[in-house]
């Protein structure tokens, strides 16, 4: 009987470790297959080791870990070598790019920004329909959407980042204050599309426009009374140029307001939510002055105080500002001689918001209370100590409040 041929398999488990002779040599044979490949050692020791890593590879990480080809396991060292200069891995590598392709793939499958500012138009008309936003706001957004469209419309929203919207609002040939304004309602737009779902983020977040302090223009009394007298051209501007004198409403507030939300017999104006910058609904109280021009204004009238029409007001707004001098929105009715020569010299801006600013001013040195004036204009106590510092002597303020209707015989 033969002897026993001795086993040359030195281990059992995968990898296998067989020896063998090459060439002459005693070498050990590490085999991985049959997800991997076999692998010559010069000792057993070495062989041993070889193993051990394959087999923790393999239990940690997989069996593609341990198959990767030659090529490939180069390639993956070489990229290591390359990103480690700049202190990232290939893990951090590989989930920039698939970000980059993913958000690739998103820019191509997005809308563009004419049809989502079409989306915010249809739904802000459908709050204005529930008399969630007022007629103004509507008429902004309108607005907004053109201006809009034009800058971006055939960009993917997607694709709208910081620097676009920065480009564009240093391309608005206008102050600070109106591009503060457009930055504001790119804002609210850029929101509703994240609501939607169709950004991740708000382009426009985090931009500001710096607007340098500036002294608030104040009427004087000859002013007002000018205006107030050249509004018997004008009467359908009549009703809000007094309330915005007397009463110190927002202008959007003012062109807001309805017949029903003033009461004469308990001298309240009502400034509803809905109006109101603060989304509070507010009473603002009629003065001796106001209720005097209010009292016949007021007579068997019933809906908006601007009228029907609003396009009808706003042209009589700008009618009677444009009669005594003001260029409104940069333009300016120029009057010429017949042989076309220009006789009116090119006329002042119309102030921001100068008929509250004017109210604000004349009533404070009568009333000495900035808490009672905030809470008349809708505002914080601060914003009135900040805007409201410019004494107006109280005699002059006293003759603001004696500007009265005619008596009529």
């Amino acid at each position: 009987m033969k002897p026993a041929r001795k086993s040359n398999v030195v281990r059992e488990e995968w990898p296998k470790i067989v020896k063998i002779v090459l060439n002459g040599n005693l070498r050990w044979q590490v085999d991985a297959r049959p997800s991997g490949r076999r692998e010559i050692c010069k000792s057993e020791i070495e062989a041993i080791r070889r193993a051990n890593a394959l087999a923790k590879t393999k239990l940690e990480q997989g069996t593609a870990a341990v198959t990767m080809p030659p090529q490939l396991r180069a390639m993956a060292i070489e990229c290591h070598e390359k990103l480690a200069v700049w202190g990232k891995t290939l893990r951090d590598a590989t989930a920039y790019y698939i970000a980059s392709m993913e958000d690739a793939r998103l820019r191509e499958e997005s809308h563009l920004m004419q049809f989502c500012l079409k989306e915010w138009l249809t739904v802000r008309e459908e709050e204005h329909k529930r008399k969630d936003i007022s007629d103004a706001t509507l008429r902004e957004t309108k607005s907004m959407r053109k201006i809009f469209a034009n800058a971006f419309g055939n960009i993917n929203v997607r694709a709208v980042n910081r620097q676009h919207v920065e480009t564009f609002l240093g391309s608005v040939e206008k102050g600070p204050r109106t591009r503060n304004n457009y930055r504001v309602k790119l804002g609210t737009f850029f929101n509703f599309a994240r609501n939607k779902g169709w950004i991740d983020h708000n382009p426009a977040a985090g931009i500001k426009v710096r607007i340098p302090d500036e002294e608030v223009v104040v009427l004087s009394v000859e002013e007002a009374h000018s205006l107030i007298k050249a509004a018997s051209d004008f009467p359908l501007a009549l009703p809000y140029l007094v309330i915005s004198l007397f009463a110190g409403l927002r202008p959007y507030e003012a062109q807001a307001l309805d017949w029903s939300n003033v009461f004469l017999k308990t001298r309240q104006i009502r400034v509803l939510a809905a109006t109101s910058k603060t989304r509070e609904t507010r009473y603002v109280p009629i003065n001796d002055t106001l209720l005097a021009w209010l009292t016949p204004l007021a007579k068997g009238k019933s809906g908006p105080v601007i009228g029907p029409v609003p396009g009808y007001f706003r042209n009589a707004w700008e009618g009677l500002r444009a009669s005594l001098g003001y260029c409104i929105d940069g333009k300016n009715v120029e009057e010429r001689s017949e042989q076309g020569e220009i006789i009116k010299e090119q006329g002042p801006e119309w102030p921001p918001d100068c008929l509250r600013h004017t109210f604000a001013s004349y009533w404070l040195p009568i009333h000495h209370s900035r808490s009672e004036l905030a809470e008349i204009m809708g505002n914080s106590e601060s914003v009135i100590r900040k805007h409201y510092r410019r004494a107006v002597p109280a005699n002059v303020a006293q003759s603001y409040w004696k500007i009265l209707p005619k008596k009529r015989r």
